[in-house]
């Protein structure tokens, strides 16, 4: 009697926030799939621990949400994955009988998984899409840079289209003159552009030959790329296609050969790329009617000054032509970018001349007086002076930077004076 006036007896784990969570081990245990596989799909679905606020299993266990869970019970490439694990078990077993022949036959019909609904899933608008690059341009441009290594599942492929979506994302943000900040720090150059209404921030390293460490899990990274590279294909195919140019890129329509692009051939493109932009814009102002009260609003006038900065922008080096010095190879591939982008040209060859209308050389070594008097009417610069003038908007004096005398302090254009209490005085 007295049990039935009580109810049931509630049972420690079975109700609650007990129940919303299971651990890794538990988790991997219900999909019934391998942890590599599991780490794989999570990763690719945008799936992360939880911390509950009771760790009954444990503080030092790892917790999933059984919502994430059910998500991916019901997901296409989980499904994909098994397929190829069953496919991979029937490769062995031919294998392991020596037909050699059927095994290979075989394996060409590898079941294969795409990408795009998981990309149109986590990123419903393309914003949300430019919102999220900030991280997968940063790994991509990492991954172009790195050998191939069979040991630890680097393929030549991989990093070969590493190299050929970045390389077409700084060709749409040079065609679209898009770039807003650059900055060259010890770990690698910083860029930032803005896109519509999206800043996005990255850091590409200089183009050394890099020593791969063996104390990373190269597996996980293979897998962020794999996603990154997705969607960074994705990208490139939406912004290209609203510029009005066919994907995948024709390089020779912007390149004169296998490592500079063409200034003649870029800023055609820019000029009817503006020309499109200033219609667009012009024909939206016409059709909301902007009325006399609203031209006084703070709004309004925030926004033509962002156009006059534009304007700035795309001119900031029209009047200059720039040639770069031999030392500075290993950032000339980057420094095109940002000259072309800032309505700026430079010349393909690395050999000074008196004949050559360059009006500005890029050198980063000690040069003699003699070779100064000889070319009176050049400007010689280091590299700093072409990220110090963008990020200030304005072509700064040029004796500050001349080849063999240490430079003014090159001040992170990231960095809000304001907040931090303190405006460098060279600001």
């Amino acid at each position: 009697e007295k049990q039935a006036e009580m109810g049931k007896k509630l049972i420690k784990g079975q109700r609650g926030e007990a129940t919303q969570y299971l651990t890794r081990s538990n988790a991997v245990r219900r999909l019934q799939v391998p942890l590599q596989d599991f780490r794989r799909l999570c990763i690719l679905k945008g799936i992360y621990p939880r911390e509950p606020k009771k760790k009954l299993k444990g503080s030092d266990k790892t917790y999933f949400h059984i919502k994430d869970l059910k998500i991916l019970e019901h997901d296409s490439i989980l499904q994909k994955f098994r397929e190829i694990k069953a496919h991979l078990k029937k490769f062995k077993k031919f294998q392991g009988k020596c037909e050699f022949k059927r095994a290979e036959e075989h394996m060409r019909d590898m079941p294969k998984y795409t990408l795009s609904n998981v990309i149109k899933e986590r990123y419903p608008s393309f914003t949300d899409a430019l919102r999220d690059l900030d991280d997968a341009l940063c790994l991509i441009s990492m991954f172009a840079t790195l050998p191939s290594h069979h040991t630890l599942e680097i393929s030549n492929k991989d990093v070969e289209m590493a190299k050929r979506l970045y390389h077409e994302w700084m060709v749409y943000c040079t065609l679209a003159q898009c770039f807003k900040k650059a900055f060259f720090s010890i770990k690698g150059i910083y860029f930032q552009v803005e896109l519509m209404g999206q800043q996005v921030t990255w850091i590409a390293p200089y183009q050394f030959n890099q020593r791969l460490p063996f104390d990373i899990d190269y597996k996980v990274i293979g897998t962020f790329s794999e996603f990154y590279l997705a969607l960074l294909r994705f990208a490139n195919y939406k912004l290209f296609k609203d510029l009005g140019i066919g994907y995948p890129l024709d390089l020779s329509s912007v390149m004169d050969d296998d490592l500079y692009l063409s200034s003649q051939k870029v800023q055609k493109i820019q000029l009817e790329t503006v020309k499109q932009l200033d219609e667009q814009f012009n024909s939206s102002m016409e059709g909301v009617g902007v009325s006399e009260e609203f031209k006084n609003t703070p709004e309004f006038k925030q926004l033509t000054k962002k156009q006059s900065e534009l304007k700035r922008q795309r001119k900031l080096f029209s009047k200059c032509i720039f040639q770069f010095g031999r030392e500075v190879g290993v950032s000339q591939s980057c420094l095109q970018y940002l000259v072309l982008s800032f309505g700026g040209r430079f010349e393909n060859s690395l050999e000074m001349s008196a004949e050559s209308k360059a009006t500005h050389m890029v050198m980063d070594r000690p040069i003699n007086a003699a070779i100064l008097n000889k070319f009176k009417n050049k400007e010689f610069v280091q590299p700093q002076y072409l990220a110090d003038s963008i990020n200030n908007l304005f072509l700064l004096p040029t004796s500050a930077y001349k080849p063999g005398v240490p430079p003014p302090p090159h001040l992170s254009p990231f960095v809000d004076n304001k907040k931090e209490g303190y405006v460098p005085q060279r600001q």
